[in-house]
């Protein structure tokens, strides 16, 4: 799969910068497909555009990692960094966790950005199960220390890594200006805020760059307002909740199902997926790129998972 994706990007005239790019093992739902592939291009509608790799150093050495390689873009008066597929070294969890956190720290920082300037972060964990506690133990810890307010959106997701020692990986998107980039945090009347079972991000992000309004939502499941897994076991019902709790979430911006550009789909057992698109037929959640994938959620009762990115014009 390298071999072939190197052979690809030296043919489209990259001019040597990579892509930020995330190797994870999440096997397609699709049961002919080897791999799935999420592809995120962005298009100028500016001569101000720009794009360099951005490189720090890294704890970690490992050549099938991207550690300590990002992805600047300057787009007129802003920047933006991606990263992805972060690695740190570590015994443990906590250590990793809080090691991959100044890492990312550090690629900000070469960029010219800090990590108060991220809106967005993605997790994947080996063994969510298990290690998920102590990853939200480490992630407050690291956020108490930079004042972090508020916390990014973000998902936290099972996945094994391309390197067995790694427990974890991380990968985030951040956007500065010279005039303040308006980032405010999205709430639901039917969810509570993730803060107050200790897992520090918000349910989702409303960011006005120059050029749009994106509605950055978190990874979102069957919870309610008290912050409770509900519809234990039943897939139909946990469906129906995720999806109205991401349609509170866009209602709240003045947005529905219609302004979804983008989503990813986490499913814990492969033999729900026809059920899912159904419901999600059904809900009128479809027309858009949807990547979907089997994964094990954030809490082992929980059968599924969301995220999604929506865009609004600039002038709302």
């Amino acid at each position: 799969m390298r071999k072939v994706r190197e052979q690809v990007l030296a043919a489209s005239g990259g001019k040597g910068i990579a892509p930020a790019r995330t190797e994870i093992g999440q096997p397609p739902l699709n049961a002919q497909a080897h791999l799935e592939v999420l592809v995120q291009a962005v298009i100028p509608g500016t001569s101000i555009f720009s794009l360099a790799t951005v490189e720090t150093t890294a704890t970690c050495n490992s050549t099938a990692s991207n550690s300590g390689r990002g992805l600047r873009v300057k787009l007129g008066d802003e920047t933006r960094v991606l990263a992805s597929s972060l690695c740190s070294a570590g015994d443990n969890v906590h250590e990793q966790t809080y090691g991959v956190f100044e890492l990312a720290e550090n690629l900000l920082q070469q960029a010219g950005l800090a990590f108060s300037d991220v809106v967005r972060t993605w997790i994947h964990l080996r063994d969510i199960d298990r290690d998920y506690n102590d990853l939200n133990r480490a992630r407050r810890a690291f956020f108490v220390s930079r004042e972090i307010r508020p916390a990014p959106a973000s998902t936290a997701i099972g996945g094994s890594l391309a390197v067995e020692r790694h427990k974890l990986c991380l990968g985030f998107y951040a956007v500065t200006g010279h005039n303040p980039v308006a980032r405010i945090p999205m709430h639901s009347p039917t969810l509570n805020e993730a803060p107050e079972y200790g897992a520090d991000f918000v349910r989702g992000m409303r960011v006005a760059e120059s050029n749009k309004t994106m509605l950055i939502v978190s990874g979102t499941a069957s919870v309610d307002l008290a912050g409770r897994s509900v519809h234990v076991g039943d897939f139909s019902a946990q469906t129906d909740r995720m999806l109205a709790n991401m349609h509170a979430l866009l209602r709240g911006q003045g947005a529905t199902f219609d302004d979804v550009v983008v989503a990813i789909t986490y499913v814990k057992r492969p033999s729900d997926q026809l059920l899912l698109l159904d419901r999600f037929r059904n809900a009128g959640f479809e027309g858009f790129p949807h990547v979907w994938v089997q994964a094990d959620i954030c809490r082992p009762e929980l059968l599924c998972e969301t995220e999604l990115i929506a865009v609004l014009p600039c002038i709302q």
